[in-house]
C-alpha cells in the first residue's frame, strides 16, 4: 500500500493528466538566433547540433510553445551556417542581434566560435545560452550575458582522477599527454593541476601535434616514467590512434584515460577489443541513472531522437537540446522573452533534466552539471561514476587485454 502523501499525489496527477485542456491564444513567435557549421571542417559536430535544437524546437512546440501570462507563442530558432569559418559565425551573429532584431541566442556548435560569439552577445546585451563552448575564457572573461550548461573544461577530466582515488589501489603518479590545439590544452592543464591538488605525482607532462595522427612519441616517453595513472586530451581519433600505439606495449598502469573516448562515436567500432577496459569522460550518457523534473527521460529522449532523424544523439545534441530547454524555460519564469528579464530568470535557474542538472554560477558556467566517466566493458561503453549515475562498477586496475 502507497503511503498517504503519495497516493495522493499520484492521485493529483491522474485528475491533471485527466483536466480538460484550456485552449490559450496564440501569440508571435519568439525567434531565437543559432549560428551553426553546417558545412566546412566542422560540419559533423555541427549536424549533431543543429538536429539538437530542431528535436527541442518541435517538442516546445508541439506543446503549445513557451506559455508568458495566458498566451502561447511558438519558438522560431533561427539557424544559419557558418561555414565552419569564426569570421562567417561572427558576422552572423552581429547582424542577428544589430540588425535582425534577435535579442536572444543559442551558441554555436564548437568551442572556438563560442569563445568568439559569446563577446558579440555580451557586448550588445544578449543571452546566450550555449552546449559547446568548455572553455574557461568564456566565463571567465567577464560575459555577463552567457550561460553555458556543460561542465566546464575544468571538471572535464577530475571524475576519471577521483574514480582512481577512491579505490583501495589508489594512485600515486600520473603522466599526461594532450593534442596541442587550445581547449585539449587547457583540459590538460586544468587535469594536472586537480591531480596535484589530490596528492598525485607529475610523472610526464607533454603534447603532440594536433590532427597529426602520430601521438606514439608522447605516449613512449610517458610509458617510460611508470605512471600509475596515462592520461589523454584531445579528439576520439587521438584517442583511437594512441590506443593503437599502445598496442605496441605492455603498458604497467593502472587506467588508461580519455577525454574523449569511450561513448564517442566510433572509439569502440574502430579500435574492437583494443577498447576493453579503456575508460573516458562524457557529459551525456543516454544510459545514465538522471532524475528528471522536467522534460524526458534520457530514455525516451534517444528513441525519439532516433525515431526522428535515423540515428541516435550524441552528447553535442543532448547539449543542444539541453540549452534550448535551459532558455524556453528561462523565457517562461521571466513572464517574458524581453533580454534583461530572460537573463535575470537565467542566474536563478535551477533544473534537472535528461541532460543533467542545470544551475548557473556567478560567470554563467555549469559548476554544477555531472562530468560521466565510462568505461569499456564487454564491448559497451558503460557509466562507472559517479556511483550514483552508474549503471556498472568499474574494472579497476586496469586488467590489460586478454591475449
Amino acid at each position: 500500500m502507497l503511503p498517504l502523501g503519495l497516493g495522493i499525489l499520484g492521485l493529483g496527477l491522474v485528475l491533471a493528466a485527466c483536466a480538460p485542456q484550456i485552449a490559450l491564444p496564440q501569440g508571435d513567435s519568439i525567434r531565437i538566433g543559432a549560428p551553426i557549421s553546417l558545412t566546412g571542417s566542422q560540419a559533423q559536430s555541427g549536424q549533431m547540433v543543429d538536429e539538437g535544437y530542431q528535436f527541442c524546437q518541435d517538442w516546445v512546440n508541439g506543446q503549445g510553445g513557451v506559455r508568458i501570462g495566458g498566451v502561447w507563442h511558438h519558438l522560431d530558432i533561427v539557424r544559419e551556417d557558418d561555414q565552419s569559418r569564426l569570421s562567417m559565425s561572427a558576422a552572423i551573429t552581429t547582424r542577428m542581434v544589430s540588425q535582425d532584431g534577435i535579442k536572444l541566442l543559442l551558441g554555436p556548435s564548437n568551442n572556438a566560435t563560442t569563445l568568439k560569439d559569446a563577446q558579440i552577445a555580451d557586448a550588445h546585451s544578449v543571452p546566450m545560452v550555449e552546449g559547446a563552448g568548455l572553455s574557461e575564457g568564456i566565463f571567465s572573461a567577464g560575459n555577463r550575458w552567457v550561460f553555458g550548461v556543460t561542465a566546464p573544461a575544468s571538471r572535464q577530466m577530475q571524475g576519471v582522477i577521483d574514480l582512481a582515488l577512491a579505490h583501495w589501489a589508489a594512485p600515486h603518479s600520473v603522466a599526461i599527454v594532450y593534442a596541442n590545439d587550445s581547449l585539449s590544452s587547457e583540459m590538460a592543464a586544468q587535469a594536472r593541476d586537480y591531480a596535484v591538488s589530490r596528492g598525485l605525482s607529475l610523472a610526464y607532462f607533454d603534447n603532440f601535434a594536433a590532427g597529426s595522427n602520430n601521438p606514439g612519441p608522447q605516449i613512449g616517453a610517458a610509458l617510460s616514467t611508470q605512471p600509475d595513472l596515462l592520461l589523454e586530451t584531445g579528439q576520439v581519433r587521438d584517442s583511437v590512434q594512441t590506443m593503437q600505439s599502445l598496442r605496441s606495449w605492455t603498458p604497467q598502469t593502472q587506467m588508461i584515460g580519455f577525454s574523449d573516448g569511450p561513448g564517442a562515436d566510433g572509439f569502440v567500432a574502430s579500435l574492437q577489443k583494443t577498447a576493453e577496459n579503456v575508460v573516458g569522460t562524457s557529459q551525456w550518457v543516454a544510459g545514465a541513472r538522471t532524475q528528471v523534473s522536467y522534460f524526458l527521460t534520457s530514455a525516451d529522449y534517444a528513441a525519439q531522437y532516433q525515431s526522428r532523424f535515423g540515428h541516435p544523439p550524441n552528447a553535442q545534441s543532448a547539449a543542444a537540446t539541453a540549452s534550448c530547454l535551459a532558455l524556453q524555460m528561462a523565457i517562461q519564469r521571466a513572464g517574458s522573452s524581453d533580454p534583461d528579464r530572460v537573463r535575470a530568470a537565467l542566474t536563478r535557474l535551477d533544473l534537472n533534466i535528461f541532460f543533467g542538472r542545470i544551475k548557473f554560477d556567478q560567470r554563467g558556467a555549469n559548476m554544477a552539471k555531472t562530468v560521466y566517466v565510462l568505461e569499456v566493458e564487454k564491448g559497451k561503453a558503460q557509466v562507472v561514476w559517479p556511483a550514483e549515475a552508474a549503471t556498472a562498477l568499474p574494472r579497476y586496475p586496469w586488467p590489460g587485454w586478454i591475449k
